[in-house]
């Protein structure tokens, strides 16, 4: 007798998931039998973080104990890097912005939508000026200075970010002929948008001011975690916006070690009688001032 139709069907939806089945049970035999010891390893190799250190220079004495060199903590003063670059007010603005118009935004034009960034951005760069502003003073330096360093930063960053994109589109270039790759416009808009990723420089906070004082890390540090509430604009409705913000943005107290050579200038007497002829002088020794004593730089004579 002939098996039926829904018979049939049956065994054909059987066969079907034996099928699925023995695909899933070999790959499952696979991972877990086959490559169990490899994939082990990988997964315990995850587990473990390693990150380089900076090692701790020990002191240097002469031979009456005297210290020659030696570290001592010392803290930096650092800022996220996109505070410093100056794209902090702007980022923030945008972001409330969204949300102080949500119910608007994907109606407005981008035109209406830069209208309205640039209202909450003013509120942000006059926080951002009035932080500068209060580091200058706590540091004890000219918001000039502070100025310069700013820009020293972001050129130096620059300058770096553009040696690694002119390497990243050299190698892509190259792999691309080496596979015998035809770039055409897509390719090419593929690859400058991987080669214009973020380098870590970007990421990170930089040192601004270095070797401060402990009673002005002490300060810098109360005020790294200080925030207050700033009316950054109204919402659609009309309503004030009340943000939270960091009373001084992107600000980092680092820790460094500073090396101190404390006998790094001195002065010495220096017994004529055993020097050559034309200096020479029996009876008579003079005061010799050294600079460079035990440091990193050669000693030299400053003045006798």
């Amino acid at each position: 007798m002939f098996p039926s139709m829904f018979h049939r069907r049956l065994l054909l939806l059987a066969g079907v998931a034996s099928v699925g089945m023995g695909a899933i049970g070999w790959q499952a035999y696979r991972l877990g039998v086959l490559k169990h010891d490899e994939l082990l390893a990988h997964a315990e190799s995850r587990l473990i973080a390693r990150h380089w250190t900076p090692t701790v220079r020990g002191r240097i004495l002469d031979r009456k104990d005297r210290v020659l060199a030696e570290d001592r903590p010392s803290f930096d003063l650092a800022v996220l890097f996109d505070v410093i670059e100056g794209k902090w007010p702007r980022e923030q603005a945008r972001a409330v912005a969204r949300k102080a118009y949500r119910g608007q935004w994907d109606e407005m034009t981008p035109a209406q939508r830069e209208e309205t960034i640039a209202r909450f951005q003013v509120t942000y760069e006059a926080h951002q000026q009035a932080a500068w502003a209060r580091l200058a003073r706590v540091v004890g330096t000219s918001p000039a200075d502070f100025e310069a360093r700013r820009k020293e930063v972001v050129e130096l960053v620059a300058k770096h970010y553009d040696a690694v994109v002119r390497q990243r589109r050299t190698r892509e270039m190259d792999e691309a002929a080496a596979r015998g790759e035809q770039l055409n416009e897509t390719a090419l808009r593929a690859i400058e948008r991987r080669i214009g990723e973020p380098i870590w420089e970007q990421g990170v906070a930089h040192t601004l001011t270095a070797r401060l004082s402990d009673a002005v890390a002490v300060e810098l540090d109360r005020l790294e975690g200080e925030r207050v509430d700033v009316v950054v604009g109204e919402n659609d409705r009309k309503e004030p916006m009340v943000e939270r913000l960091e009373l001084i943005p992107g600000l980092r107290v680092v820790a460094s070690g500073d090396r101190v050579y404390p006998m790094e200038t001195m002065k010495v007497q220096v017994d004529q009688s055993h020097l050559p002829g034309p200096l020479r002088a029996q009876g008579k020794s003079s005061a010799v001032e050294l600079e460079g004593v035990a440091s990193v730089r050669a000693a030299r004579v400053v003045r006798v």
